[in-house]
């Protein structure tokens, strides 16, 4: 893959994600039951996040970029345990 085509592949995962964070934060949200499979789009999220990681690695990001990235999926991957688990803690401020 040569440079240009990295730096569209790394744009275009970095939309998906946005996208699709903004939609399971949405559902999140909701009090109601959600039709969407809330499962299978953190599932996808998170999938992502993976490629969009391997991404950055392979760009030449560095360290402190990646962990940054990885501090913020853990913080996700919580997120949705302490969701499913239907623990809510207030925002940070």
């Amino acid at each position: 893959m040569n440079r240009d085509e990295l730096y569209l592949s790394i744009i275009d995962l970095r939309k998906r994600v946005a996208a699709v964070t903004a939609i399971i934060s949405i559902e999140l949200r909701c009090s109601n039951e959600t039709p969407l499979p809330l499962n299978k789009l953190i599932e996808h999220q998170l999938q992502l996040y993976s490629e969009l990681r391997n991404l950055l690695i392979t760009y030449g990001s560095s360290a402190d970029e990646i962990e940054k990235f990885d501090e913020h999926l853990h913080q996700l991957k919580i997120g949705y345990l302490l969701h499913e688990m239907n623990i809510h803690l207030p925002p940070l401020r």
